[in-house]
């Protein structure tokens, strides 16, 4: 079931450059995988070496605005509340995890 408070879109956003930026987001939650998080993290910013300007936005949020405990203990923020205004997603990342929205 899609969720009504992520939009996603067919086609990335132009610039005023006419090249295209796609916003990836992480949609993370308690005991998301920190692996699963960063390999796919590290490609979108890698990828962005290769490309000017940036090809990707990457952005990660979550049901609440409040810290994260992913997996190891490792305790992160993230930058959007599904609840909060935010960008439109083009991509959207979901590593392993338990959660419930």
């Amino acid at each position: 079931m899609q969720n009504p408070n992520i939009t996603l879109a067919a086609s990335a956003a132009n610039t005023d450059k006419g090249s295209q930026v796609f916003n990836v987001f992480f949609l993370l939650g308690e005991s998301a995988n920190l692996m699963d998080t960063a390999g796919p993290w590290e490609v979108f910013q890698d990828a962005n070496l290769f490309s000017s300007p940036l090809s990707f936005r990457l952005h990660t949020i979550a049901a609440t605005g409040s810290p994260l405990t992913m997996s190891g203990g490792f305790v992160t923020a993230t930058h959007f509340a599904i609840t909060d205004p935010h960008p439109t997603a083009h991509i959207v990342v979901v590593p392993a995890q338990k959660m419930a929205l």
